[in-house]
Parts: structure tokens; sequence; C-alpha cells
């Protein structure tokens, strides 16, 4: 594990929360929705990184579902040419 990935996954959540108080009161409701989204993907990373460091046993089986929660890999993307695929 490169030992730089929590410290830069905490520091990226924190600096998100700079600029909540100047959206907060504009409300700006799209920029407080991504600040918050990747607020908690960087939580998430930076969780994952120290849990995973170097091996991959389960070490808190209830973490993997709250993780795989958040990154979803089957994301349907939906263009007007084409249909929607539903599984």
């Amino acid at each position: 594990m490169h030992r730089e990935f929590p410290p830069v996954a905490f520091l990226a959540a924190l600096s998100l929360l700079l600029p909540l108080p100047w959206h907060w009161r504009a409300r700006n409701v799209a920029t407080l929705s991504i600040i918050a989204w990747l607020f908690v993907l960087n939580i998430a990373y930076g969780v994952d990184s120290i849990i995973w460091a170097n091996n991959v046993n389960i070490v808190i089986p209830v973490w993997c579902d709250i993780s795989a929660f958040n990154r979803d890999d089957e994301v349907v993307w939906l263009t007007p040419f084409e249909p929607a695929k539903l599984s």
C-alpha cells in the first residue's frame, strides 16, 4: 500500500468543506450535492486504504457492504439513442 493514500483522501475530504458555507448561503444545491458525494467517497477511500493495507483479509465485514453501496459499478447511462439496460 502506498502510505500517502489515507492522508491525501482525508485531506481532500476536509478541503471539500472549505467552500461549504458560501454555497450553503447561496443555496447552490448542485454544488452542495457534489460536495457531499465527494466527501463521502473520499472518507470511504481513506478508510478502505487503512483497513486493507497490504492484505485482502476481511477485517470489518459490515464495511464491505457500506463501501460497496457507495461505489456502484453497475451505472446505467441513458442516452437518447440507446434503450435502458435493466437487469
